[in-house]
């Protein structure tokens, strides 16, 4: 109880109002939770992190395990372009994927930026599919489960729901007055939703500076998903399981108060600092990152020979083309 009470006390208001000031700040105060414990993550053993998650998890053992079937490379060992072999690749993680671009596309707001993303995705797991056994896939799965049907149709759902929320006329009433019981149950159902949907504009005019705010939002959207399939593979974390997902959810979550106030700071002439939520979500990146590197390369030869300076120079240069095409397409859009 102490400790959400003093989060609601001492933790600033984020960007959002619904459904009430006092819930993001408590998601404020579980990102800040979250990277104390990546932050002591950092300064214990592998074998010590590994018992950590079997006290959390005794399904997660202490010993190494042989790779689940998702994430081995024989997933892609037949690439044979048949109907057996795609109703074989329809699975959760297709509704997964689908909703999640659906999620993403209603906060970047964007459909050039989000397809930017969604390609130099594809191009991220190509360059990293030397370390990662789940990043090799057939050439089928990838451009027309991956890019044609979840991402894109994520992309279509999410830009057609923000573009209905922006036309919606919004007209709130107290719940005392309205008269019904099921309309102050409707009512209060409508309280978890946007008090009104602003219109994002992310190039209003084209500039280096700006092209260098999109390529460090295309470039961090990029490494938080890496972190996703390092760190599953590092610890040896099954791929459908609850750890997973919580993380998931709880990146999600933060990642909407902080990319509303990265749009307000690159956006808004008179913001002069970015707000506490954004630092402490690119905190977590950070720090997860180090300790996929300390895991993965210094303590376990897990990448160690296969993460090379050319490997990072070709993501690098990969990063920087695919924003500059999309941040010149999204202007020539927005204008």
């Amino acid at each position: 109880v102490k400790g959400p009470s003093h989060v609601l006390c001492v933790t600033w208001d984020g960007p959002f109002t619904r459904p009430h000031p006092a819930v993001w700040r408590l998601v404020l105060g579980l990102s800040i939770f979250y990277l104390l414990a990546l932050s002591f993550l950092l300064f214990l053993d592998y074998q010590t992190v590994r018992e950590l998650l079997f006290w959390l998890d005794p399904t997660l053992t202490t010993v190494s395990r042989p790779l689940a079937a998702e994430d081995a490379p024989e997933y892609s060992a037949d690439c044979t372009f048949s109907f057996a072999n795609l109703w074989s690749r329809f699975d959760i993680f297709i509704a997964a994927h689908l909703f999640g671009w659906a999620g993403k596309a209603m906060m970047i707001r964007s459909v050039t930026i989000c397809w930017s993303i969604s390609i130099f995705w594809e191009v991220t797991e190509d360059l990293f599919a030397p370390l990662l056994p789940n990043f090799y896939e057939c050439w089928w799965d990838k451009w027309i489960y991956d890019v044609l049907l979840c991402n894109g149709g994520g992309i279509l759902i999410g830009h057609l729901l923000g573009k209905y929320l922006e036309m919606k006329e919004y007209r709130w009433q107290s719940v005392k007055e309205i008269r019904t019981r099921r309309g102050k149950a409707k009512r209060a159902l409508l309280q978890f939703t946007p008090h009104s949907w602003t219109a994002v504009r992310w190039l209003p005019e084209v500039g280096w500076k700006r092209f260098m705010q999109i390529t460090f939002l295309n470039g961090l959207f990029t490494v938080v998903e890496l972190n996703t399939f390092f760190l599953k593979h590092i610890f040896e974390v099954p791929a459908k399981h609850w750890l997973n997902f919580w993380r998931l959810a709880l990146i999600w979550i933060i990642s909407l108060p902080s990319l509303r106030q990265y749009f307000i700071y690159i956006t808004d002439p008179t913001c002069k600092r970015v707000g506490v939520q954004l630092l402490v979500a690119f905190g977590i990146a950070i720090v997860e990152t180090a300790v996929s590197l300390k895991f993965g390369w210094v303590e376990r030869p897990i990448f160690a020979g296969r993460l090379t300076a050319q490997i990072i120079g070709m993501w690098w240069v990969s990063l920087v083309a695919f924003t500059m095409v999309s941040v010149f397409i999204t202007a020539h859009f927005e204008r």
